[in-house]
């Protein structure tokens, strides 16, 4: 199943980003006007030169690969 990331919650996205290590933060954007999502979202971990094999991947191709 495609979930576009309008559709997705912080929490969900700590989900998917958690098999990579502990997730310090999840930001999503949201446009100033309509108050949806941007398209894209930011996902700190602590140590975040030892996670950046999480960052290779768009968000949809991780929810249809989890």
């Amino acid at each position: 199943t495609h979930k576009s990331l309008s559709h997705f919650s912080s929490d969900d996205l700590r989900d998917l980003f958690a098999r990579y290590g502990p997730i310090q933060d999840v930001y999503i954007p949201m446009d100033y006007y309509t108050r949806e999502p941007r398209g894209f979202a930011y996902v700190q971990y602590p140590h975040s030169y030892k996670n950046t094999k999480g960052l290779c991947f768009p968000v949809g191709a991780m929810y249809e690969n989890a």
